[in-house]
């Protein structure tokens, strides 16, 4: 039986390497989100950039990956990732 995820109190991991992508279904079912194409891309252009720089994208770098491979922009994101 696989370990519970540890999880803070906003719901978000505490140790990042406890990710994968059947987590980030996991997390997304627990919000009700069935995960579209469009958020496994920006996902993946996320987890990308932060193995390649050491660090998270700046939210117009996904913005533009986005509108580069749908044609969608900053209202879509936030469709995508509401907050």
């Amino acid at each position: 039986m696989p370990e519970p995820l540890r999880l803070d109190a906003e719901g978000y991991l505490i140790d990042p390497a406890d990710w994968s992508e059947a987590v980030a279904e996991d997390l997304a079912a627990r919000e009700g989100i069935q995960l579209s194409e469009e958020h496994w891309s920006a996902i993946r252009f996320m987890r990308s950039w932060l193995e390649e720089r050491q660090v998270a994208p700046d939210v117009r770098h996904v913005i533009k990956h986005l509108s580069e491979a749908f044609g969608t922009g900053r209202n879509r994101l936030f469709e995508l990732f509401p907050y």
